[in-house]
């Protein structure tokens, strides 16, 4: 097995609504223990879990993501097996299946 990002790399996002910098849909000195869940107690997780989507973006490619820096679209695959993990598009944005817009 390979960790391919931490919880630090991803964007977590709201069910359905548009991902918005200026109004952070969480507290971001919170982000990482709001993405894993980790460090809230049991109500406040109750509420994430109709918030937060399950999917996850990537704000800036890493290391491993090696054709993202050579093309403007593309899939994403494991850099150990070459399965598709995901895909990527640095000039359209995506379209989460929960219905957000992540830009």
């Amino acid at each position: 097995r390979r960790i391919v990002a931490s919880a630090r790399n991803i964007l977590p996002h709201g069910v359905g609504r548009r991902m918005s910098w200026k109004k952070p849909f969480f507290d971001p000195q919170n982000a990482a223990a709001t993405a894993t869940n980790e460090g809230i107690n049991e109500k406040e997780e109750q509420k994430l879990e109709h918030k937060l989507c399950n999917q996850i973006y990537f704000v800036e490619p890493l290391a491993w993501m090696k054709t993202v820096a050579h093309s403007e679209q593309g899939r994403l695959n494991c850099p150990k097996c070459d399965s598709k993990l995901g895909s990527f598009s640095w000039i359209m944005g995506c379209q989460c299946p929960c219905g957000s817009k992540v830009a």
